[in-house]
């Protein structure tokens, strides 16, 4: 393959060498994604409960069907908000069982998968030796490997986004089935959006990339996108379209929108200012701080001016990175979203240097994501499930609500009941579901909460046990009368 003009060359060598690095990085990709894939994540990861509770809330449909052969009970489904997600975990749950590590390991799948996409996309549009710093880079980056080992739908809209810049990539090729390309890379964007809107933030960047071959490329693009999201939409959406719009408008109003225009100042401030936990330049930097200075020299770089995928690469990272900075909820796995197109910058910054010089400061960068992975996987040896299980083994036929509900049921025969006031099953949820247990997680505002509606219930005399879900929130589980 020759580069397109002022992007790197590929180099020349047997190929049967680069099939063995591949089968190199991806075993040790594979590796690190799942010893101990049972394990909770670690506390650093996030500062959002999320990474406790959403992976088994969302899962919690699939589980069930998978078990007793319906959804799971209440007003909140997984099922409905990402429908592929569903259909990918109710197909593992039945041929591996309805464990915590079969969801797990469709993240890992994909995973590997995005490592995959973004050595095509990279050496296709930029050439050979970025290709391998790229994948490589991401294959071990720390924050993307522990949210490719949670069975969250962040990571599947990653794969879905690096393999339509793949396609992309492989129309700039000069290839004589351009059409086709196009078509295959707007369906794997529609693939993103399905399961999770927010890959709708990347679209503007994937479409001025293809605006590069003149609009009819871009009108290809576009109506696949369309075409493919409307059938979607008809076909998964259209039904639910009421529960849709219900727990949509809660997202907005609660998590994503601020309420004025000093909650937006605030969010900004947060974002690029103030913010610890929850702040994103702080996360990214903490995240990949050493490689950003490789990130900036990428994007300086004038030969970034000459990247064929250099708008792709910037409206997939700043649009969504913009949109974060304004919304109010923000929790560390939105970014895994923009990972890829991160790494593209390190890559092409890295290439910049001499060959000899880019080698030595990938190795010595991925060399720090090694060790920083070698200390970081032997922590994770709490496993919420099985502790759960012991709690609730005693109980014929329980019912457990509550915020980490679905979480503590995994592993046992138990029924969970999500709860969440304003969006799942808030209204007399122990009367409308025959609740036999109450998870009540130990903090000011949940108390409260149960208290208020359940004081008979929530007393010490009736505490079965205490969990402690990721070495840091406690939850009380209440027998029901």
């Amino acid at each position: 393959m020759t580069a397109p003009i002022g992007e790197v060359p590929s180099p020349t060598r047997p190929i049967a060498i680069d099939i063995a690095a591949a089968v190199l990085l991806l075993a040790g990709a594979l590796a690190v994604r799942t010893v101990s894939l049972g394990a909770d994540p670690p506390l650093w990861l996030s500062w959002s409960a999320g990474i406790f509770t959403d992976e088994a809330m969302y899962a919690a449909d699939a589980r069930s069907v998978a078990l007793f052969g319906h959804w799971a009970p209440g007003d909140f489904h997984g099922a409905i908000i990402s429908p592929l997600l569903y259909a990918l975990q109710l197909g593992a749950f039945r041929l591996f069982g309805p464990t915590i590590e079969a969801a797990r390991m469709i993240s890992v799948v994909m995973g590997l998968a995005t490592v995959a996409f973004l050595w095509i996309a990279m050496d296709r549009s930029v050439g050979r030796r970025a290709a391998w710093i790229a994948a490589t880079l991401l294959a071990f980056c720390p924050q993307f490997v522990f949210y490719n080992r949670l069975a969250l739908m962040e990571t599947p809209v990653a794969c879905c986004l690096t393999a339509s810049f793949a396609c992309l990539a492989t129309v700039w090729t000069g290839t004589d089935k351009r059409r086709n390309w196009l078509i295959a890379g707007g369906v794997c964007f529609a693939f993103a959006v399905a399961f999770k809107a927010l890959a709708w933030l990347a679209l503007p960047g994937f479409l001025i990339a293809a605006r590069r071959g003149g609009k009819r490329d871009v009108g290809v693009f576009a109506g696949a996108v369309l075409a493919a999201y409307g059938l979607f939409w008809i076909t998964a959406i259209l039904p639910y379209a009421g529960t849709v719009a219900r727990m949509n408008a809660y997202y907005l109003q609660h998590q994503y929108l601020p309420h004025s225009a000093m909650g937006l100042w605030h969010n900004v401030k947060r974002a690029l200012l103030t913010g610890t936990e929850d702040g994103l330049l702080k996360s990214l930097w903490e995240g990949q701080g050493l490689v950003s200075y490789f990130a900036l020299i990428g994007l300086v770089s004038s030969k970034f001016k000459k990247f064929h995928a250099r708008y792709l690469i910037l409206g997939w990272t700043l649009v969504p990175a913009v949109a974060f900075m304004v919304m109010s909820y923000t929790p560390s796995r939105y970014y895994v979203i923009i990972w890829p197109a991160l790494i593209c910058l390190i890559a092409f910054g890295c290439c910049q240097l001499a060959p000899k010089y880019a080698i030595a400061c990938a190795t010595f960068l991925v060399l720090g994501e090694l060790f920083f992975l070698s200390i970081a996987l032997p922590e994770r040896g709490s496993q919420t499930a099985p502790t759960a299980a012991s709690v609730t083994r005693n109980l014929d036929g329980v019912v457990v609500a509550g915020q980490f509900a679905p979480r503590l049921v995994f592993g046992t025969r138990a029924v969970s009941v999500y709860v969440q006031p304003g969006l799942a099953n808030d209204n007399r949820p122990v009367e409308r579901h025959g609740v036999t247990a109450i998870a009540v997680t130990r903090s000011k505002y949940w108390e409260t909460w149960w208290k208020d509606r359940y004081p008979a219930i929530i007393r010490p005399d009736h505490i079965l046990g205490t969990l402690r879900i990721g070495d840091k929130y406690d939850v009380d589980i209440y027998r029901v009368q």
